[in-house]
């Protein structure tokens, strides 16, 4: 379906950094050279050895996760790990598991909420479950959730439990009591650390409690301390999939997780998800863990339960690995087709918006719970403006939102200001700066959607102008083969740190249209006569007619390695087309 004209995508404003700057002089390819050196990083900056890995005694809280699991191992106290229902949730949840488990820790289990009956995070209803399934516990460790789960700890702790909180999320006005809290976003202040995902906290959690052990004289030629190399590939795929900011320390974890994965190095879980997908493990990098694998894995919590995902992660039988495996694929199908099912009816809900609004706040009962973030991360993109997509919870009478955000606007800050301006307005809330969760009585959706669009309202107009960073503009000699195998090798891709973008003058020689979506294109640069591959997948309706042969553009677009029948090609990825004549590029270094 085409949108109305009310809400037609608007043109992006172009910008291309200043490539001609002086060169690292690193040992990249020279196109990625002249790109990092436009993005103004050092050769120091693009140091993805082990040793520039920010230590784990800087992380806040962590020497006290050290005391409290050196007391249950050495009491050999039950812990019950409490994940979460995506990506980042169930790799933390198998890197703890299994970390702990490296460490010799023998009464270690694992619980993840269900988003459908206890919702996200530790809860009391999760604890009175925990306390059925697991009745022997002693400690309640919680990855990448818990910091807003006050009432719960609280419950746990009456209870007799002890309770461990790690977790990246931001934290509300109150802090639950629990015995250790691990948040890198408790800092006052900038740190780096506070970019870890949740996978990457508890990551550094195992890292300094097995350098505890170290010190208290456990490890010996009889029993020598564990390598936990074999958790890196999870804290990476963690990592990138929760689409944290790629800092330094992220992208060593990254890096590092890649080069394992690259070499098979890797538990028999994931090889059975990376093999059932037909993603090329040799040259596998970040976008294809961001766009083939992760989704997969997520498609359990959405539809059904993550436990299944953490099964299939901690698994090490290879029929089961690729049974699990073969289950995620099937639950991911299923996902999809919902999702093209709810975008079509959404879409055709904000064309009955009446008024350009600078937010989008929509709900339909039918919409599937575990489907409403992708479905506003899709209308976030499209609309380029923070987007809250609402369905409804178990008990009807609640309604349950998952809220996306764009670039300079504090999702979680946002829910924060209506919760303080109309106190139990929101019943529950929480997240990121980028993504985050809310719930209410569906009675208040309106007074909800008066609120959010007045908060939104206050953001300056200059924020709901997509912009697309060029990183350079390739001549013929550099629009080739061997320079988009050096980007797939990089491979280190993703949030703040994205894949090259590159921009340039073309001439459409051919065109056709794929499925009613997608544009596959010939082009030639304006001044060079070789032809180029060219695709634009999933090009907004508008946009499908109107490109004509013979004529020239601006094309914004990244550089793929094809492969078919082991032979490799180039192939332009086009992300943004646009006439010359109505080529809006600002200056260099805005």
């Amino acid at each position: 379906m085409v949108d109305c004209a009310e809400c037609q995508l608007n043109f992006m404003k172009i910008v291309r950094r200043d490539d001609s700057l002086s060169a690292l002089g690193s040992d990249f390819n020279p196109v990625l050279d002249r790109v990092f050196s436009a993005r103004g990083l050092s050769v120091r900056e693009l140091d993805h050895h082990i040793s520039a890995l920010i230590p784990p005694s800087n992380l806040m809280g962590v020497g006290g996760f050290v005391n409290l699991m050196l007391s249950a191992y050495q009491a050999s106290l039950n812990i019950t790990v409490v994940g979460d229902y995506d990506t980042d949730g169930a790799t933390a949840t198998a890197v703890c598991v299994k970390g702990l488990r490296l460490l010799g820790f023998q009464n270690v289990n694992f619980m993840v909420p269900n988003r459908f009956s206890t919702g996200y995070g530790l809860s009391v209803s999760l604890v009175d479950e925990m306390v059925k399934q697991f009745p022997k516990t002693h400690i309640i460790v919680t990855v990448d959730n818990g910091i807003s789960s006050v009432e719960a700890v609280s419950y746990a702790k009456r209870l007799g439990y002890k309770v461990c909180i790690t977790d990246h999320h931001c934290p509300g006005d109150k802090l639950p009591d629990a015995d250790v809290l691990v948040n890198p976003q408790l800092y006052d202040g900038a740190c780096e650390l506070k970019s870890l995902a949740g996978v990457g906290v508890i990551f550094y959690c195992m890292l300094a409690l097995r350098e505890g052990f170290n010190q208290q004289g456990y490890f010996s030629l009889a029993s020598p301390k564990p390598s936990f190399a074999c958790l890196i590939d999870l804290v990476a795929f963690g990592t990138i999939a929760d689409l944290v900011t790629l800092n330094q320390n992220n992208r060593i974890i990254v890096h590092l997780g890649l080069q394992r994965i690259r070499k098979r190095q890797i538990g028999k879980g994931l090889y059975a998800l990376i093999e059932s997908s037909n993603v090329e493990i040799e040259t596998i990098s970040a976008v294809d863990i961001s766009y083939r694998l992760a989704p997969k894995l997520n498609a359990a919590g959405r539809m059904e339960d993550m436990t299944v995902g953490i099964a299939c992660l901690l698994s090490d039988d290879w029929d089961e690995a690729f049974r699990y495996s073969h289950m995620l694929l099937t639950l991911n199908k299923s996902r999809q087709h919902l999702q093209l099912s709810m975008l079509d009816s959404a879409r055709a809900q904000v064309c009955t918006l009446k008024g350009r609004k600078k937010g989008l706040c929509l709900y339909h009962k039918e919409w599937h719970q575990g489907v409403i973030g992708i479905l506003a991360s899709q209308l976030k993109e499209r609309y380029y403006q923070p987007t809250v997509v609402f369905s409804d919870d178990v008990d009807e009478s609640l309604i349950k939102g998952s809220c996306r955000s764009i670039p300079g606007i504090n999702i979680r800050s946002v829910l924060g200001n209506i919760d303080k301006k109309k106190p139990g307005l929101l019943l529950k809330y929480g997240g990121h700066r980028m993504a985050a969760g809310v719930s209410l009585e569906r009675k208040n959706l309106d007074l909800f959607r008066s609120y959010f669009n007045t908060e939104i309202a206050n953001f300056s107009d200059s924020l709901f102008e997509e912009t697309l960073y060029i990183d350079a503009e390739l001549v013929g000699s550099e629009l080739c083969l061997s320079t988009a195998i050096a980007i797939e090798k990089f491979g280190i891709w993703g949030q703040s740190f994205e894949e090259p973008l590159f921009g340039g003058k073309f001439i459409i020689v051919s065109k056709r249209i794929l499925k009613a979506k997608h544009l596959k294109l010939r082009l030639k640069l304006e001044d060079e006569s070789h032809y180029h591959e060219a695709i634009w997948f999933n090009a907004p309706e508008e946009f499908l007619d109107r490109y004509c042969e013979d004529e020239t553009f601006y094309c914004c677009y990244r550089l793929t390695v094809n492969r078919f029948r082991a032979i490799r090609s180039l192939t332009i990825n086009i992300m943004y087309m646009e006439t010359v004549h109505d080529l809006a590029m600002a200056p260099m270094n805005p």
